[in-house]
């Protein structure tokens, strides 16, 4: 069996498509797909034939076990302690959980129960190896099987024709070995660490009288009244009344409300509205406001308007207040529907949100709710958490614990992930939230990723804001320390920023990323010998941190050590070769030491992955017009070097045509020996070239008519 490590491992990539495709199987799990669908279950017996490896046929069908519930475990227990194994099915489909009694009838068996003295007292991990004659059997006590799976710790032995057995071994945990050699009969025995005995046993209750039944599966409905024990606030929403004038769901608190979504060609729909209508008095006094909101207009399958909404609300005298949906209220709808329920379904119409006077909700209506049960459910506006839970069970009990607050965390993560900021900062600043501070629950990666997209959206106060509150409600969030410092470092508080990262260095020694910005914000500094160690103990943590090796190759280089930083920077754009500025260090230095050929190579690279490289970043021309020019005039350039100049100039003056690129490349020609082009493309260059710069330009090009290359003077 797998088990966790132990220690911090480094997540790469593949371990993040790991981690993505078991996301992907939990959405696909919410969607109500199914892991093997309508597949039946499968049960093999064994014949005990065909040597020692035996032989099994299938008895699926005939064993009436081939149910095709989805199943998940199976547990085995004889129930009736009649000498053959029951099964126990769970599934992840109705019914969830399936007995199945065994009255095939016994032949011989031996059913062994331990009980450790020195060992634990479940004697978990002993093996029992029963013999009769010549055959034998083994069996392992194991604390579980199968997946979330605990048979019976009774070990059981279908003995088949012999009903006698030689006697028994026992190899208890630890490795004693206990042999009792007395003959057994058929049965039940238990048997006791150092006892050295087998003691029979008989049940001294009769088995339960069950009798069997046939489950007949209800017809699947979309249609259900589901009532919530907490308070979830609604999210905000907005919709357009029959002026066009958007209505906010905050203005209408005060009063109870029930929002029901509906569309003019729904049936059922207007079966409600007119019900709705019919006892308008009676709902009216009970003090709850109605709001009809069409959804027409929005379903591509259906070509009705809100008009067609309007006309049918008219019709039928619609007492209350009506409006109109948009993209943005059904979206915000189903998601708030989705984190309400295991099962993510789209939302039927008609679909409805009874809601108290502060905006919290009470129940949600799939489908046509009756006046009546409308009414009843409008006793819970003022009922406490406790009553209110005991309506949302479907059968009375007893609670071992209060009730959970509610999970304003994963509401406004979950907005906070389809992009509705302002939502998920809502549920967070909430009066609930805040609470759920006092109270230890850890909403700090919430917290910590909203301050990350109001960064984004440069709403820096309230990042930091967020930020802080993280850490105060988790002071070992590592993330939120190492986010508030970035923040502080781009407004130059540096100070602070460096104060924050030891903070969680102290938390973590072993954190890269943190590392990382440590050596950033000493940089930054100038403290440029405590930069290099963090920086160097980053990529020594994680080697695949791109700007940690791009900055430590800067630092090395302001020290001169051109050896190491190019071989930090040469990782850099391995790492990340779309960020040109990486490579563009790694030229810079490449350049120093005298490599321009690799620097003409780089540079082709660069350009070869992405087209719009030289309008992106201007610096590419002069720095592609000097490289090629300088490995040109170079008399001693190998002749791979300037065959690199050439198809960078080709490259460079195709994407940009400019004077110093054309200068370059007539140069490169020429010293390839191709004068020809070296003649055209000089001439080329000598229709941009302004008078200053004529002269010399002109004198290059007569070398070249003359068949003489271009060569820097000493």
């Amino acid at each position: 069996m797998s088990q966790s490590p132990l220690e911090a491992v480094h997540v790469d990539e593949a371990a993040r498509d790991y981690i993505r495709g078991w996301r992907q199987i939990s959405d696909f799990m919410k969607l109500g797909r199914s892991w093997s669908g309508r597949e039946r279950n499968c049960a093999y017996l064994n014949t005990g034939s065909g040597g020692t490896g035996g032989r099994f046929a299938n008895v699926s069908a005939t064993s009436g076990l081939d149910f095709d519930d989805d199943a998940r475990s199976i547990a085995l227990f004889d129930l009736d302690h009649d000498g053959d194994l029951d099964f126990w099915f769970a599934n992840r489909s109705g019914p969830q959980l399936r007995l199945m009694r065994n009255d095939a009838g016994a032949g011989g068996f031996l059913a062994v129960r331990l009980r450790g003295v020195t060992c634990n007292r479940d004697a978990i991990g002993a093996r029992v190896t029963v013999g009769a004659g010549d055959r034998k059997w083994i069996r392992t006590l194991r604390a579980g099987e199968g997946i979330k799976t605990q048979s019976t710790k009774w070990l059981h032995f279908g003995l088949g024709d012999v009903e006698r057995i030689d006697g028994l071994t026992v190899r208890w945990p630890g490795g004693d070995i206990e042999k009792i050699e007395a003959p057994l009969n058929s049965g039940f025995y238990t048997v006791a660490q150092g006892g050295g005995a087998a003691t029979p046993w008989q049940r001294s209750v009769p088995p339960p009288q069950l009798t069997p039944s046939r489950l007949e599966r209800p017809k699947a409905t979309a249609k259900a009244r589901v009532v919530f024990g907490v308070r979830l606030p609604m999210p905000a929403l907005q919709w357009h009344d029959g002026e066009g004038q958007r209505v906010d769901l905050d203005r209408r608190a005060g009063r109870p409300m029930l929002l029901n979504l509906w569309a003019s060609w729904c049936v059922p729909c207007r079966g409600e509205l007119t019900e709705l209508s019919e006892h308008a008095e009676a709902i009216k006094a009970a003090g709850l406001q109605v709001v009809a909101v069409t959804v027409d207009g929005l379903d591509p399958e259906h070509e009705t308007t809100p008009a067609d909404a309007a006309k049918l609300l008219d019709e039928i005298g619609f007492p209350f207040e009506r409006g109109v949906a948009d993209t943005a209220m059904l979206d915000k709808l189903q998601f708030f529907h989705n984190q309400l329920h295991a099962r993510h379904a789209p939302m039927p119409v008609p679909t409805s949100f009874l809601v108290d006077a502060e905006g919290g909700l009470i129940a949600v209506y799939r489908g046509e709710v009756r006046v009546e049960q409308l009414l009843k459910d409008l006793a819970l506006v003022d009922a406490d958490d406790r009553t209110r839970r005991d309506a949302a069970a479907p059968f009375a009990g007893r609670w071992h614990s209060d009730p959970p607050p509610a999970d304003m965390a994963g509401l406004a993560g979950l907005f906070l992930e389809y992009g509705y900021l302002r939502d998920a900062v809502r549920y967070i600043v909430r009066p609930q939230t805040r609470r759920m501070d006092l109270a230890g629950h850890s909403l700090a990666p919430t917290l910590t990723n909203i301050g990350a997209a109001l960064g984004r959206l440069r709403a820096y106060d309230g990042a930091a804001a967020m930020y802080r509150r993280a850490i105060a409600v988790d002071a070992t969030d590592v993330k939120a320390r190492t986010n508030l410092a970035a923040l502080l470092e781009s407004q130059g508080r540096h100070e602070q920023a460096v104060e924050l990262l030891q903070q969680a260095l102290q938390i973590n020694p072993e954190d890269a990323y943190v590392h990382h910005r440590l050596g950033s914000v000493l940089t930054a500094m100038g403290q440029a010998q405590a930069a290099i160690e963090h920086l160097r103990r980053a990529v020594a943590i994680d080697d695949t941190l791109a700007d940690a090796h791009n900055l430590l190759g800067i630092a090395l280089a302001q020290r001169n050590e051109l050896d190491d930083s190019v071989t930090y920077f040469g990782k850099a754009t391995q790492l990340a070769p779309q960020r040109f500025e990486y490579r563009f260090n790694y030229c810079r230095v490449l350049l120093a030491m005298g490599k321009a050929g690799e620097v003409a190579k780089q540079l082709i690279e660069a350009a070869r992955g992405d087209a719009e490289v030289w309008q992106r970043y201007p610096q590419m021309v002069p720095a592609a017009a000097g490289v090629v020019l300088g490995i040109a005039s170079n008399g001693s350039a190998a002749e791979a070097d300037v065959s690199s100049a050439i198809t960078l100039g080709e490259l460079a003056v195709a994407a940009a045509p400019k004077l110093e690129l054309l200068d370059a490349l007539a140069a490169a020609y020429a010293s390839a020996g191709r004068f020809d082009r070296a003649v055209a493309t000089a001439e080329r260059a000598l229709t941009l070239a302004p008078e200053p710069l004529r002269p010399p330009m002109e004198a290059r090009l007569q070398q070249y008519r003359q068949g003489l290359p271009y060569r820097a003077g000493p």
